[in-house]
């Protein structure tokens, strides 16, 4: 992603006060960065490859999250 990394963003996110489900999905990723990912309230953070199974599976929790408004 040009310009904004993907925890970058998640934290301009949450400062901001939007209240998004994220899901992570990365081709280059080690453990820290998705243990800081899920720390910051990630609903899931994949490494590619991964199985569709999973990520339907992150899905369907990010649908039941309790999400109140997406905005500030």
């Amino acid at each position: 992603m040009p310009g904004m990394g993907g925890l970058e963003l998640q934290r301009h996110l949450v400062a901001s006060g939007w209240k998004v489900p994220i899901i992570f999905i990365s081709a280059h990723a080690d453990a820290e960065v998705s243990a800081r990912a899920l720390q910051a309230g990630a609903i899931a953070f994949f490494q590619k490859p991964f199985s569709s199974a999973a990520l339907l599976e992150a899905i369907d929790r990010a649908q039941a999250s309790p999400g109140e408004d997406a905005g500030p």
